[in-house]
């Protein structure tokens, strides 16, 4: 590997050497780094003397190279520079001026014999030294012999630029700090891994009424009409519905017809007693037919009351939809609304099966309703149910209920949301790993 030196000027330089080397010296000023520093120092040095090969040495090891990016490849030139260089680093360690180097200087014997493949005859080792310190030094190599204006000028210009390496040097941490900081943020995570937090999970909430009343089929029948809309306003004794009650008038007209039949043959008979005893045996069961009658007759006329359905509270009307009740035939004790307290008392829960954790009785949780996403408002577990059933959106999960601890403002009955549950303290790490570790356990099967 003897190639000259590949140099791309950045910008025009004059032939006379002091102007290039003030050129030079605000181009490293202007470097962002050592690494751009160094760079600057084996190939524009070109702009100075006539060279084949330059290399930047730093603490006894090669640095830089020109013409060459990347010196940690593993070619046999560059294996074989890197062992001449700390040869020739041990050598010229305690000098602080320019010294011509030649392959005689070099040991062992197998370096000197590789060096006229390499590296031409006349080398020259410029030392690096800032504030009585030597940094390492800048290695020159070309055919000619040096004239010693030469050394004499890379001498100052390599002067020069020893400020700027070691500032580019200091700007970053040294390998020992990057150690020490390498292991105090190793604790840092392996102590945040380690502190507690509370195992949270995400369910779908709702505010339900604690007290509601179901409003019930009086009897058996057909919905007329009904008196409210959902989500209305009522008040105790106020109608909510009426069932069609042309079918009991139908039956309490029969039944009262029969009764004046039967009224009619019992008076009849009490006059034919009066004249003739014998027909006083048909007296008793007459009057028992008439009683029989009229009980039919009032219970009928008390049905007709029972047609209107009034609601049991003050509350508000729950029901889906009025056409869809309209006409519809209910039986005995059907449900067909109920009727609620305007603000809700407590908030149903829906926890899905995946996301389930331990969850004891009286665990703080965290409301964020969906009419008002800013306002967070707190309430207490009650119960978890132990048995997984299908939740109204449709996902497998366990119905729990909770207390509502504000007791200002409660939320209206049909708020929904979501709802953040506390369980039991466990490590940042669980916290973080414990769906993935559960999912590949169950990959695994153990």
């Amino acid at each position: 590997m003897s190639a000259a030196i590949d140099v791309k000027r950045e910008a025009p330089v004059t032939t006379d050497r002091l102007a290039a080397v003030l050129t030079l010296q605000k181009r490293l000023l202007a470097a962002k780094n050592r690494r751009e520093a160094e760079y600057i120092l084996v190939n524009d040095t070109a702009y100075l003397v006539k060279a084949r090969q330059m290399l930047f040495v730093y603490n006894q090891q090669l640095s830089s190279h020109s013409s060459v990016p990347d010196i940690s490849a593993q070619t046999p030139y560059l294996l074989w520079a890197k062992k001449v260089v700390q040869s020739l680093s041990g050598l010229f360690i305690e000098q602080t001026s320019p010294q011509v180097v030649s392959k005689e200087q070099v040991n062992p014997e197998s370096f000197r014999q590789e060096w006229p493949s390499y590296w031409p005859e006349h080398g020259l080792w410029v030392p690096m030294v800032w504030r009585g310190q030597t940094l390492g030094a800048l290695l020159i190599l070309r055919e000619g012999l040096w004239k010693e204006a030469e050394k004499q000028l890379l001498q100052h210009w390599v002067a020069s630029a020893a400020p700027v390496i070691s500032q580019a040097e200091s700007k970053g941490p040294s390998a020992s700090k990057k150690r020490v900081y390498g292991v105090v943020l190793a604790a840092l995570i392996l102590i945040g891994l380690c502190w507690p937090v509370h195992l949270t999970v995400l369910s779908d909430a709702e505010v339900v009424p604690k007290a509601t009343q179901l409003v019930r089929a009086p009897l058996d029948g057909i919905i007329k009409t009904v008196h409210v809309e959902p989500n209305q306003r009522v008040e105790k004794g106020q109608v909510l519905l009426t069932l069609d009650d042309s079918a009991l008038y139908g039956q309490l007209e029969k039944s009262r017809q029969a009764l004046a039949v039967i009224d009619a043959e019992y008076r009849r008979s009490l006059q034919q007693a009066m004249s003739n005893p014998a027909s006083n045996a048909e007296v008793p069961l007459l009057a028992a037919r008439v009683k029989q009658a009229q009980s039919e007759v009032d219970f009928l006329q008390g049905e007709l009351k029972r047609v209107s359905v009034i609601a049991p509270q003050t509350g508000v009307a729950m029901i889906s939809s009025v056409n869809d009740w309209l006409g519809k035939p209910v039986a005995l004790g059907e449900k067909i609304m109920a009727v609620a307290g305007s603000h809700g008392e407590d908030v149903e829960l829906w926890i899905p099966s995946a996301d389930n954790i331990p969850l004891p009785d009286g665990a703080p949780i965290k409301l964020y309703w969906n009419v008002d996403p800013s306002t967070v408002m707190h309430a207490q577990l009650l119960h978890v149910n132990y048995r997984a059933e299908m939740s109204p959106s449709g996902v497998v999960a366990y119905r729990g209920r909770a207390k509502l601890l504000e007791s200002n403002n409660p939320p209206i009955a049909g708020w929904r949301g979501i709802a953040r549950i506390e369980g039991e303290k466990v490590s940042l790490f669980f916290y973080f790993f414990r769906r993935p570790l559960a999912s590949l356990r169950s990959w695994l099967g153990v």
